[in-house]
């Protein structure tokens, strides 16, 4: 199933092993994604996964695409983010 979104825009996504890839017709975006706690906040910076930190719980970053096995989601996590900025050093913002 794909499903493209707006800028700011969300998706429930099945408990299944997802892949959300984030593009952009005019500029580089740098990826990360942030696992959230029931209570709806990071519990650590080890939450965040992005270039540097590229896998958590089961979330991995490669390049544009994240890849989370919701199938095995522990049971202090609940929500995750997929995020996206548009990334000055490629040009995009000034």
């Amino acid at each position: 199933m794909t499903t493209t979104l707006a800028k700011g825009g969300n998706a429930v996504l099945p408990a299944a092993v997802c892949r959300v890839t984030l593009t952009s017709l005019t500029t580089g975006i740098e990826v990360s994604a942030v696992l959230l706690a029931q209570d709806g906040k990071v519990r650590s910076d080890d939450d965040l996964v992005f270039y540097n930190h590229s896998s958590q719980d089961r979330i991995v970053l490669n390049g544009q695409t994240i890849v989370a096995d919701l199938t095995v989601v522990p049971a202090t996590e609940e929500v995750r983010a997929a995020l996206g900025k548009l990334s000055e050093a490629m040009g995009g913002v000034s």
